[in-house]
């Protein structure tokens, strides 16, 4: 065996199985193939969850709406893969109107468990007035993706005790 073959290995494997089980991937195609199959292509995202045109004013509520059902819908169509047993439904969304814009400008991603530990992950939101198939849906996915993965970082290093 070379110098250093094997050891990566070995120190993989004293890690908690909970610090590998946080990884979240965005696969673009299959938000593609979603969008392309329901034929909502070119359709803004809040008209397409909120069954709304032209609205140009929309409450905190509505905004978290879209944005909670845009995760569920991207982790149901495989384009946001959480790992085993992870689900969207343990978390939630927390509009932060930030000036006078049209919509928010960030939004705080939650996650909050039975026992009262919390964490949360603010992230750019501009979605308002976007394409189901558009570019900033596509960044806002992947960002998503790497903030799910460091809020189950988070939270794994709390459940095995340690220090972040």
């Amino acid at each position: 065996m070379g110098a250093g073959k094997g050891k990566s290995k070995r120190a993989q494997s004293t890690l908690p199985a909970a610090l590998n089980s946080t990884t979240v991937s965005y696969n673009e195609d299959a938000w593609a193939r979603f969008v392309h199959e329901i034929d909502w292509a070119g359709t803004h995202v809040y008209d397409y969850y909120l069954c709304q045109n032209d609205i140009w004013e929309h409450t905190s509520e509505e905004h978290e709406k879209v944005a909670t059902e845009l995760f569920a819908d991207a982790v149901d169509v495989g384009a946001l893969i959480l790992p085993p047993g992870c689900t969207s439904k343990e978390f939630q969304f927390k509009i932060e109107a930030m000036g006078e814009t049209y919509g928010p400008q960030k939004i705080a991603l939650l996650f909050r468990n039975a026992s009262g530990f919390a964490i949360e992950k603010r992230l750019p939101w501009d979605l308002f007035r976007r394409n189901m198939d558009g570019p900033r849906v596509n960044s806002f996915l992947e960002d998503l993706a790497h903030a799910v993965g460091e809020v189950l970082l988070v939270k794994s290093k709390n459940q095995i005790g340690l220090s972040y």
